[in-house]
């Protein structure tokens, strides 16, 4: 594939597009503009207004080529109108000045839904407000744009507009926005028609350069004024004068109105080309840009490829032609590989192919375009063309073929927009484009709707078989049923999906490397949800050996499933070194949904260790990153953000948050998790003290058995329980004490150790407050064990003094002591020189082989904050060797092999600097 088209996210971007056009050799210098657009630069913003064929692109590449500012250039066109394409492309073009330029706003728009628009707009415009340099930022053609939120957007981003940047817009007609206001404020410098026509004298040199020959003063008069200066006009009327002797009586026969002029002037031009070249140019101006390959197959329906050497000789010698003639081709890169046609010239050459062919020979040379965009992997255009030539089943077609391309880079959006392009009853009578659909909605994660979709498409397979082949069938049914994996899986139906996930796998081929991917992760989970973690964990590794080298992105899903798989498990410490893998993946990739997911879960690691800082740390993380993620890991994380300041003392801050991501949930129009928010809060009451209000919640509320748990912090139903014991009546406990058995059971039926561990815990509070205290042990004991591989701090201690008198019955060596003394030390109230848990605090810190040394503290304090080595070594002013030696003493000490283990260790034994005491 050729350069000129890059497979970047969040979708395959033209860079044509970001490509400055060539300047002309028959260029007449304009200085009084020039200076003028210098003069302009502090102000906002430049717009440069006129109807087509004023010169205006041309002027502007003429000013940057005397500027001394970086510029970013961006043409546009009416596929651009549309927020995340049109942002896409305006991030693009600010990184070819900025590789590194607006990596958040990047994230949104690779995430499964745009933010709010205001929310969009003021990150884009804080990371063009961070730009290291001055810079030039230009949209040419921008009356392309129709959409109201790209309007709205560059609006916001002219009225916050940094000092060091200024806008550039080109078009032919006003932009919707208080212009009048812009002027008076002084923000603005505007050119419009009458700034662009050629003077006399300009146009005098620029009619002598094309012609080729001097004219007179009174023949130049009066071309001027019969074009008024309209450089398009002129254009045309230089180039049809090339073949003319007598150039006085040639300009003398200029009638009728300027359409007519351009009208006429065409047709000269036209008829002193060859006929072949004629031809060329009226059937090459249905394409909105062009390569000589591509061309060829337009003229002769000769496939051909854009990689073809040598090029292609009978477009090639064309366009090589008309570049030198300047017949208003528009280079589109350095390489002259690609051009466009002046859009006022493809206008006129677009009506004369109208009259002269008609709609079948129209969509001949349409359905041809298509065919090669299409085998050029240029899918969107290639749909156009398409449907430009009424061939709606081949559009149909075209989206099937592209879709599993499309997914395995997560091109979701194209996907979505190219499906929003055919007609409704088209998809609806399609199974693989129905499944094309609930890909999309469960990149959205819009679970709901995928049934009905796949049992749409089961019904279309099941009567139209004729239609498809064996093997078509097989991989439409193995896409079906990954998808009816996932489905079963979250409706707790293990087996069921695990037996649906195993059938996907043996269907769907190995180049749907999305769909396998998928498929392997709900197998894995499945595994685990059956009571075979291991295999699970396995199976995943197996997959990506199986295909060798992977993307990233699949790379991500593949250790997100591990780290589920472990969590599950109550693994916390393998799960944690499954996170410094795929942090690493992610840093490197820019993959914020799997960044959002990665601090998300190494925050709730963090703060089950009672590592209140790096969980704080890594949930305000994600939390910044909100509106790049699926809502239901940024629900989590802010519940668990919220829980973080109530244990760190800040409950007002807990409440911000809370109200943050109710908010949030309503921007974004999700809603069906708002009740978890109410049930929080009801939690969090009982944290401040407040019973009777969590009471009150409680006595409203009528909740169902949960299902696909996962390792989710809040479930109302749980929360409930809390409640119930804390209101301390016997119906009030005896109620508590049956919903958590209730809940243990299912809990155990999905093998969910992480969740077991906690419900555990809270039966030991509500049998002790029934003073059934060997009950009330039982169940402790067997929620230590279950929580000790794990690490499990934070679980017990925020249960409160009770449970600490629990575990302090248990630290004498009913289960294990020392784990137990770990989790004694932890409870802020166990802080009294004389409380028998303060002692236990400190012989569990004299419990090291060794105390640690400043300097080891300090390095301990630096790799809970994730710095490398060298970061390390930096902050401190030591060497990286010397930062290694410590670190391996550090693990000895604390009878650890890895980071993340010995993180985990000194935050359940209370040693980490921030500790505080």
């Amino acid at each position: 594939m050729s350069a000129s088209v890059q497979e970047t996210e969040p979708f395959t971007l033209l860079r044509t597009k970001l490509h400055r056009p060539r300047v002309s050799h028959d260029l007449v210098p304009r200085p009084r503009l020039v200076e003028r657009l210098h003069r302009g630069l502090d102000r906002k913003l430049t717009l440069i207004c006129a109807p087509a064929g004023f010169g205006k692109t041309t002027l502007a590449c003429m000013w940057l080529q005397d500027s001394s500012r970086p510029a970013a250039w961006l043409s546009l066109d009416e596929n651009d109108s549309d927020l995340r394409v049109f942002l896409s492309y305006f991030v693009a073009a600010v990184q070819t000045v900025f590789p590194d330029a607006c990596p958040t706003t990047l994230g949104f728009l690779r995430a499964p839904q745009l933010p709010p628009l205001d929310h969009m707009a003021t990150t884009f415009v804080n990371e063009i407000t961070d730009l290291a340099e001055p810079v030039i930022l230009v949209l040419d053609d921008y009356h392309a744009i129709q959409d109201e939120a790209v309007h709205e957007l560059v609006a916001t981003l002219i009225g916050n507009l940094p000092r060091h940047a200024h806008l550039v817009l080109a078009s032919r007609v006003d932009p919707p926005w208080p212009l009048a206001s812009l002027r008076a404020g002084r923000h603005m410098m505007e050119l419009r028609a009458d700034d662009l026509r050629f003077t006399l004298d300009e146009a005098q040199a620029f009619l002598e350069h094309v012609v080729g020959v001097k004219l007179t003063s009174e023949a130049v008069a009066t071309l001027e004024g019969r074009t008024e200066g309209w450089i398009a006009a002129l254009r045309l009327a230089a180039l049809s004068m090339r073949g003319e002797t007598d150039h006085a009586a040639f300009v003398q026969s200029f009638k009728g109105t300027h359409r007519d002029l351009t009208d006429y002037l065409t047709t000269e031009v036209l008829s002193q080309q060859p006929q072949p070249i004629q031809d060329f140019l009226l059937r090459t101006s249905i394409l909105d840009r062009f390569c000589a390959p591509l061309c060829d197959v337009i003229l002769d329906d000769r496939r051909s490829t854009i990689d073809e050497e040598p090029p292609s000789p009978l477009s090639q010698a064309i366009l090589d032609e008309l570049d030198q003639a300047n017949l208003f081709l528009v280079p589109l890169d350095y390489e002259r590989r690609w051009y466009r046609y002046h859009h006022l010239f493809q206008d006129l050459l677009r009506r004369r192919l109208q009259a002269q062919l008609n709609a079948e020979e129209l969509a001949s040379l349409h359905s041809r375009a298509s065919a090669w965009l299409r085998d050029n992997g240029l899918i969107e255009e290639a749909l156009r063309h398409a449907l430009a030539a009424g061939d709606v089943e081949g559009a149909a077609q075209l989206v099937e073929d592209s879709r599993h391309d499309l997914l395995n880079r997560e091109d979701w959006p194209t996907l979505e927009r190219c499906l929003n392009r055919l007609p409704e009853a088209v998809v609806r009578g399609r199974p693989a484009l129905l499944l094309a659909r609930a890909w999309v909605l469960d990149l959205h994660y819009q679970i709901a709707g995928i049934p009905r979709l796949l049992q749409e498409a089961e019904a279309c397979l099941s009567t139209d078989t004729g239609a498809w082949s064996e093997s078509e069938i097989r991989d439409v049914r193995g896409e079906i049923d990954a998808l009816w994996s996932l489905v079963l899986y979250l409706g707790d139906e293990g087996q069921r999906a695990l037996e649906s996930a195993q059938r996907a796998l043996e269907r769907i081929p190995v180049a749907y490397a999305f769909a396998r991917s998928f498929a392997v992760l709900i197998l894995a989970l499945a595994h685990q949800m059956t009571g075979q973690a291991r295999t699970g964990v396995g199976t995943l590794g197996e997959f990506l050996a199986e295909v060798g080298t992977q993307p990233d992105i699949i790379i991500a899903r593949v250790l997100i499933g591990q780290i589920y798989v472990h969590m599950l498990e109550g693994n916390c410490h393998q799960a944690a070194q499954a996170l410094d893998q795929l942090q690493l993946v992610t840093s490197k990739a820019r993959l914020t949904v799997s960044m959002v997911a990665a601090h998300w879960l190494l925050g709730r690691i963090s703060y089950e260790s009672n590592n209140l800082e790096a969980a704080s740390q890594h949930f305000s993380s994600a939390f910044e990153l909100r509106y790049g993620a699926q809502y239901i890991m940024v629900h989590d994380t802010m519940i668990a953000l919220a829980l973080t300041y109530q244990t760190q003392g800040m409950p007002e801050k807990a409440e911000e948050t809370l109200t943050a991501l109710r908010r949030f949930a309503l921007d974004i129009g999700i809603t069906q998790r708002l009740h978890e928010i109410d049930s929080f809060e009801a939690r969090l009451a009982l944290l401040q003290g407040d019973v009777q209000g969590a009471i009150r919640w409680a006595e409203t509320v009528n909740l169902d058995m949960p299902t696909a748990t996962l390792v989710f912090l809040e479930l109302p139903i749980v929360t409930k329980a809390r409640v119930l014991i804390a209101q301390g009546t016997d119906a009030s406990l005896r109620e508590a004490t049956q919903l958590l058995q209730e809940l243990l059971a299912y809990a155990e039926s999905v093998h969910n150790t992480y969740h077991q561990i906690g419900l555990l815990a809270l039966l030991a509070l509500a049998y002790q407050a029934q003073r059934r205290t060997e009950s009330a042990l039982e169940a402790l004991e067997r929620s230590l064990r279950l929580a000790q591989p794990g690490g499990f701090i934070r679980t017990f201690v925020d249960l409160g003094p009770t449970m600490a008198g629990l575990l302090y019955q248990l630290a004498e060596g009913r289960v294990a002591p020392e784990y137990v003394r770990q989790v004694l030390a932890a409870f802020p109230e166990a802080r009294a020189e004389g409380d028998p848990a303060h002692q236990i605090r400190q012989a569990s810190r004299a419990a090291l082989v060794e105390p640690l040394t400043r300097r080891e503290s300090e390095i301990l304090l630096l790799l809970a904050r994730h710095l490398t080595n060298q970061e390390i070594a930096d902050s401190l002013v030591i060497s990286p060797l010397t930062v290694k030696k410590h670190t391996i003493n550090i693990y000895q000490k604390l009878g650890v092999n890895s980071r993340a283990q010995a993180v985990v260790q000194a935050g359940a034994l209370g040693i980490l600097p921030w500790d505080g005491d």
